[in-house]
């Protein structure tokens, strides 16, 4: 027990004195949840009293664990349970479940939260069940106390910069062609940590495929339950490893302290267990439950403006971009097995291709050390020649070809949500952005200057749109307005959930405020008004990022989408410099107000209470039913508003 002490202690320290720095406000609100009153100040700050081991307190807190003080929180959708000690038994058991003779009194449920008015009820566990708990089966053999903690750093030291230090990003020489490195050792935040960020990419990615990218989730899923217990110690001292699934393959992600011992033990125990398919093979059954239990349960845990937003847009207009019912059918196919996942792994990894960031306090040598690491252990001979950094990292955006209003309109999830939300987005673009579009062609200036003059906007905009749709208007408590840059095309959008209104009616509020706001603002700005905003939007610009995460998440997006603009910022104010009161009108008129030029998506559900179709509003149905992977534009063609929608 001393030794498990003394453990916590060490971890305790090394948080404490090390993590990174906090924005102030988070600062102190973690401060102020987690207060307590003390005898003195140094007892907060960290006195070794709190420190000192006292068996005593230990054995006393270890007493109170007792089943009579369980707290057990259920919560379910449908009051509709197994046999498991906490519910009635069913009528045919799975031989292998252990049934409780003891059946769960499931009360009414009487009371109601009184946030989202979700009905429960409270009340005591009987003694029968926590006599029949006792006397199940003595703790597994596999439960234990952990052991000593292998991922305590001990040098916090901050390496001295080399006197040719760039202050961008740069590519690092590698021995395989098959691996490209960017690395930048960081001055400015001055911290013991590192991020690096890995994007893996098959050589034969089916990407149309549902299928395929469903076993890269299941992989990916596989490898984090495995290494959950395994990276337990090195989370309780702020490491982090992520692992997802893309299209065309995997992003894996390390970040935490720069200590080199400890992070290739961290980096090397994650990229082992991702081919430890034995290991992986035993949670299959686990993993695919769990990810079951998401994709069945998304109706009930998505409010209809995230399900528009987060979903029905990006099925809509992303390429690849799987519906719910698609990547579920997979998950269920009885004939999916482990062995199928390990194989998608292993073909996966044979000849991929990698693209890795490493930044923080770390040298040329390290970066080279961990990414090679990671290439070397997962393909043994990485791909001949490099894809293209961003010849399919990322997904496509879906661009509105012809001016006019684009709709899409449905049900929400969950059938009795009486909300209704509409998501409308002004599609700006151009489109340019791409790999090749260098900094200084016509294109990438005209998009530089788009972008400037959205930003501009929506700097404007933003709380008059809040204040007039919720506060004025109050069409619900969720509205938002905002910009976006979907992959390499620029979008306003504004977001509306009411419960009191249906779709078409909050539609025409908000089509209403930004004509007002045309009238009201954007059409009385002079050269003296318009320089006061755009300096307040300037200052936004210049704004740095407040962390090394921030700054490293930042120019990790820059090299995986290959448009490599880490100055992008610096662009913008040159851009925000020529925008004239007239340039502003113009540009506002034509891609937010007048319908002859702007292209606008309509994205829209209904409530339980308030059907409605926004296709009579429209220029154009988008049947989004209908998720043709080939098609990347929507023009006159392929949206046609005489073809009645299912709804």
């Amino acid at each position: 027990m001393k030794s498990l002490w003394d453990s916590h202690v060490a971890v305790s320290r090394v948080v404490f004195d090390h993590s990174e720095p906090e924005q102030p406000s988070d600062y102190t609100t973690h401060i102020s949840q987690r207060m307590r009153l003390v005898k003195e100040a140094p007892d907060f700050l960290g006195n070794p009293r709190r420190f000192a081991f006292n068996y005593s307190l230990v054995e006393s807190v270890l007493d109170t664990l007792t089943p009579e003080r369980l707290v057990l929180f259920l919560g379910t959708h449908h009051l509709n349970f197994s046999s498991s000690g906490l519910g009635p038994p069913d009528d045919n058991p799975p031989p292998e479940q252990n049934s409780s003779p003891i059946n769960f009194p499931w009360p009414e449920l009487d009371q109601k939260e009184p946030i989202y008015s979700t009905p429960f009820s409270s009340i005591d566990t009987p003694p029968e069940l926590l006599e029949y708990w006792g006397s199940l089966t003595p703790v597994p053999q596999n439960l234990s106390l952990p052991g000593k903690n292998h991922f305590i750093p001990t040098d916090f030291g901050l390496l001295k910069p080399p006197s040719n230090l760039s202050d961008t990003p740069s590519r690092v020489s590698v021995a395989s062609k098959g691996v490209s490195l960017w690395f930048l050792q960081d001055t400015t935040f001055e911290t013991p940590h590192v991020n690096m960020y890995c994007s893996i990419t098959a050589a034969n990615p089916d990407s149309d495929s549902v299928r395929w990218i469903e076993l890269t989730v299941l992989y990916a899923q596989m490898v984090v339950e495995v290494l959950t217990p395994v990276l337990y110690p090195a989370a309780e001292l702020t490491y982090s490893m992520g692992l997802s699934a893309t299209p065309q393959g995997l992003q894996l992600t390390f970040s935490g302290f720069s200590d080199p011992n400890i992070m290739t033990r961290y980096i090397g125990n994650t990229v082992l267990k991702m081919k430890d398919y034995d290991a992986l093979v035993k949670v299959f059954d686990i993993v695919r439950e769990k990810r079951r239990d998401f994709l069945e349960n998304y109706k009930y845990s998505n409010l209809p403006y995230r399900y528009i937003y987060n979903y029905i847009q990006q099925v809509v207009m992303e390429r690849p971009y799987w519906k719910l019912e698609e990547e579920l059918a997979v998950v269920n196919d009885v004939n999916i097995t482990a062995d199928d996942v390990i194989q998608h792994a292993v073909k996966l990894f044979t000849d991929a291709s990698f693209l890795c960031f490493a930044h923080g306090n770390i040298n040329q040598e390290l970066a080279r050390e961990y990414t090679m690491l990671v290439s070397d252990t997962l393909t043994p001979s990485p791909s001949a020649s490099l894809l293209p950094p961003s010849g399919g990292y990322q997904r496509q955006r879906v661009t509105l070809a012809d001016p006019g209003s684009y709709s899409v309109t449905l049900p929400t999830l969950n059938p009795s949500d009486k909300n209704s939300a509409v998501n409308v987005v002004f599609q700006v673009g151009p489109p340019c952005s791409a790999p090749g579009s260098s900094a200084g062609s016509p294109c990438e200036e005209q998009y530089v200057s788009a972008t400037a003059h959205l930003g501009l906007i929506d700097h404007i905009i933003g709380d008059q749109c809040f204040y007039q749709l919720r506060t004025v208007e109050q069409l619900g408590y969720v509205v938002f307005c905002f910009q976006t840059a979907n992959s390499g095309i620029t979008s306003f959008q504004a977001v509306v959930q009411s419960q009191e209104y249906n779709a078409s009616y909050v539609l025409g509020e908000i089509d209403k405020f930004l004509e007002d706001f045309e009238v009201s603002t954007i059409a009385n700005f002079t050269d003296e008004t318009l320089a006061a905003s755009k300096e307040l939007y300037a200052r936004t610009l210049r704004k740095k990022s407040q962390t090394l995460r921030d700054e490293s998440d930042r120019l990790w997006g820059e090299i995986l989408s290959g448009r490599e603009q880490f100055d992008y910022n610096s662009q913008l104010l040159g851009a925000l410099d020529s925008i004239t009161p007239e340039s502003l009108r113009k540009f506002y008129r034509h891609h937010m107000t007048d319908p002859a030029q702007y292209k606008k998506l309509v994205v829209g559900v209904y409530g339980a209470d308030s059907p409605v179709d926004l296709s009579q509003d429209s220029s154009y149905c988008i049947d989004w039913e209908t998720t043709d992977h080939s098609v990347l534009e929507y023009n006159a063609n392929n949206s046609n508003c005489s073809q009645s929608l299912t709804l």
